[in-house]
């Protein structure tokens, strides 16, 4: 891969495919793109001209019909390809819904495939609409699972949340739309710290300091302000987005990496400013990175983008085996030690239901009541100012 292109952001499925193909154009030269599907079709209508396509052999052109075990099966039928096209990258952005066959299924293969190649792997994921139904949901969830493990920090965007972006009369393309500027402020914030000109700029190698191994959770969020004091009500913003979790299951993070963009005007203090701001909810407190930018073409407002992220726990070392007895059996194991504990981040189900995440669903008239009204209804809260 080109050193002038750090960043390979890699859609995955027909909604990581087509996200990805929509920003195609718009991106800097620090991003390169690649679109990876089953679904011929699909693939050709992306507008990612770098593609590869999954399961030729097996699914011959068509999708994974929503089975995971399917998508999963055909990224590894394509692995020698995948490890090819994945070569080189320092770092990896993989953008898929979760909760179809490939999104679900292919996108954890090939977050360990990246992270095997020695890139950090990044994944921005998608959970469907509550009303999509439980067994989509549950594929979701397990997908989840699965590349939270493979790689070094997933950040989740639920389509509930884009609830709170819109009226009920608004159209769905809307919704989706939105995913689409979410999706691009984040690619925009990681390539901003590489791209030339920076203020401060970061090496691509400060991305793994922040996620040193696959398991770490993260939170993404974006604001942006016009007028006087814009840096800091650019970052309140982005503390209070509804596309970033609230709350108690919201949690601390080890880890900040924050993006300030400001016009010719913007001064140490306003960052500084914004820095303590995220820093005051989010944490940070042990490595805490800052990067930014002059936007000469928008003076008159800010953006401040951060990622937080809090590395997976170690597993502990095993004990060593006791000294062998002379009264003791010949054979005899040590015990084995306990596997890693799986972090449990506010993304999966306990978000969606709370308190209820673990217990089965009290449907009625079709609909899961322990989800929150407003979740299930589509009601805007209003904002905290």
């Amino acid at each position: 891969m080109s050193p002038a292109a750090p960043i390979l952001l890699v859609g995955v499925g027909g909604a990581g495919s087509s996200l990805v193909g929509r920003l195609a154009g718009s991106l800097p030269g620090t991003v390169r793109c690649l679109a990876v599907d089953a679904d011929a079709a699909a693939l050709a209508a992306s507008g990612v001209a770098d593609q590869v396509q999954l399961g030729r052999s097996s699914l011959r052109g068509l999708g994974a019909g929503g089975e995971t075990r399917l998508g999963s099966d055909a990224a590894e039928a394509e692995t020698a390809e995948l490890r090819r096209r994945l070569a080189g990258a320092p770092v990896v952005v993989l953008v898929a819904g979760l909760g179809g066959g490939i999104g679900g299924g292919a996108t954890p293969v090939l977050a360990a495939l990246a992270a095997e190649a020695g890139a950090t792997v990044l994944a921005l994921a998608t959970l469907p609409f509550s009303h999509e139904g439980e067994r989509r949901l549950a594929s979701a969830r397990d997908a989840l699972v699965a590349l939270h493990r493979a790689a070094h920090g997933t950040v989740v965007l639920r389509n509930d949340a884009l609830l709170q972006l819109a009226p009920a009369s608004a159209p769905v393309s809307e919704l989706f739309a939105e995913t689409g500027r979410w999706i691009s402020a984040a690619i925009e914030a990681i390539s901003g710290f590489f791209a030339e000109g920076a203020l401060l700029p970061l090496d691509p190698g400060a991305l793994r300091s922040l996620l040193p191994a696959p398991g770490s959770r993260a939170a993404f969020s974006t604001g942006r302000a016009e007028g006087e004091g814009a840096v800091l009500a650019a970052a309140r913003a982005a503390l209070a987005s509804p596309l970033h979790p609230h709350g108690p299951e919201a949690g601390r993070h080890e880890h900040l990496l924050v993006q300030v963009v400001g016009g010719p005007g913007l001064t140490t203090g306003d960052c500084q400013a914004a820095v303590a701001a995220l820093r005051s909810e989010l944490g940070g407190d042990r490595i805490t990175l800052l990067g930014a930018r002059i936007d000469a073409a928008d003076p008159a407002s800010a953006r401040v983008s951060f990622l937080a992220a809090s590395p997976a726990p170690v597993a502990p070392a095993p004990a060593p085996a006791p000294s062998p007895s002379p009264r003791g059996r010949k054979g005899a194991r040590a015990a084995a030690p306990s596997p890693q504990q799986l972090f449990s981040f506010a993304q999966e189900e306990n978000l969606r239901r709370g308190l209820f995440g673990t217990s089965a669903p009290n449907l009625f008239n079709g609909e899961d009541v322990d989800v929150p009204t407003y979740l299930r209804k589509g009601i805007r809260l209003p904002s905290a100012d």
